[in-house]
């Protein structure tokens, strides 16, 4: 096989593996293209169906396919076809987390030099039970209270107790699709999602396995 078939048949593979999931999704690509929710990918899926449209006019022998522009589609298609969420999440090792007994400030002060948005609150079994954010620390600080050195995740969250706190994390299995988090991620009148918590099956009691924010999307 020549290169200019080899070329054209990886070509052929992902655009029909990119096609095959655009109809399990009862989409055309007119309407992906045009869907805001995979914007991220718009360039990319013009991209593919521009070299299919070569491969298929045997007209690959008159442009120059550079290898990086194979490992493009090739990353493109792997990512918006994926049955996880491993390829966008922030795995659990690479988060920075917190426990309940742990002092605020130390880990703002990391918050701040990392510029991270949320801090995950886990338990000895790695489950989160909370999600700290600016949004908690503006309700702590609107009831009056202040922090020092000595202010630790837990009094913050036993003052907040009886306030009418907004639910900011949904929960997804890691086996779900990258298309599955995206349509999580919305706004209504009384909710805002900041994150989504990946967990083995989905369930809030379960470890932790990573976090998802829109800015990974």
């Amino acid at each position: 096989m020549n290169h200019q078939n080899s070329l054209a048949q990886q070509i052929w593979e992902k655009y029909n593996k990119f096609n095959t999931w655009l109809r399990e999704n009862d989409l055309g690509i007119e309407d992906f293209t045009k869907d805001t929710r995979y914007a991220k990918y718009k360039e990319d899926a013009l991209f593919l169906r521009n070299l299919r449209n070569l491969a298929a006019h045997n007209s690959l022998q008159y442009v120059d396919v550079l290898e990086a522009a194979i490992e493009r589609i090739d990353h493109f298609v792997s990512e918006i076809t994926s049955p996880s969420l491993e390829p966008i999440m922030i795995p659990i090792r690479q988060l920075y987390v917190a426990k309940m007994k742990d002092k605020v400030l130390p880990a703002m002060r990391i918050l701040r030099d990392k510029n991270y948005s949320y801090l995950p609150i886990v338990n000895d079994r790695k489950v989160c039970v909370e999600i700290f954010s600016s949004y908690i620390l503006m309700s702590y600080i609107c009831l009056g209270k202040t922090i020092d050195e000595s202010t630790t995740f837990e009094s913050i969250y036993a003052t907040l107790e009886n306030e009418p706190l907004l639910e900011t994390r949904e929960y997804l299995p890691i086996k779900s699709s990258i298309i599955k988090a995206m349509n999580t991620f919305k706004v209504t009148s009384n909710f805002h999602l900041d994150v989504v918590l990946v967990t083995e099956d989905g369930d809030s009691e379960s470890p932790l396995l990573g976090m998802i924010t829109v800015w990974d999307l």
